[in-house]
């Protein structure tokens, strides 16, 4: 096996093809090579999307958010026609969803983030607000997704007893990797 300090090497070129390196997949001790690892490292997929329009979120109500400017999509899971990521590989995935609102919410209020997973609520991030500066709300979190037909969306939900709007800033996104 190589003595190779991944961390420290110039680039993947530096690892041979041969070059040999324990891992662990599913539980089970395995070898790579050099060759594996450039290939795999070449297929990670990531994608991010924000809210490029402001959009209305009624009190009470928790609604889909509309993310059609496309950031980048490593992999091509990312649809901004549906505001859908669905990953093309199977894994764990690591998302980072915000939602920011314009103007200042009323003192002790509650905003609202949600990842929804195939249509249903994966995870919920409530933030209240303290104060008229408190107008962005963030979760990050981890999923499981099969790699075929699962699909994530951000939703949002505000209850400050009017519509607000989501920002078309980059306050309002989801991120997956």
């Amino acid at each position: 096996m190589a003595d190779v300090k991944i961390s420290g090497l110039p680039a993947a070129n530096a690892l041979a093809d041969t070059d040999s390196f324990e891992t662990v997949q599913g539980g089970a001790n395995k070898k790579a090579t050099g060759r594996q690892l450039r290939d795999y490292v070449r297929t990670v997929i990531a994608a991010s999307a924000k809210s490029s329009a402001l959009q209305s979120i009624p009190t009470a109500t928790t609604q889909k958010v509309l993310l059609a400017d496309e950031e980048f999509d490593h992999g091509g899971f990312y649809n901004p026609a549906t505001s859908r990521f669905t990953p093309n590989r199977p894994g764990l995935y690591e998302y980072i969803a915000s939602i920011g609102f314009t103007g200042a919410p009323p003192s002790g209020k509650r905003m609202i983030v949600y990842v929804y997973k195939n249509g249903v609520m994966e995870k919920a991030y409530t933030e209240s607000t303290h104060d008229s500066a408190t107008n962005v709300c963030e979760t990050i979190g981890y999923a499981e997704a099969n790699g075929t037909t699962d699909y994530f969306e951000l939703f949002a939900r505000q209850d400050t007893g009017g519509a607000m709007n989501i920002d078309n800033t980059s306050n309002t996104r989801l991120q997956m990797v």
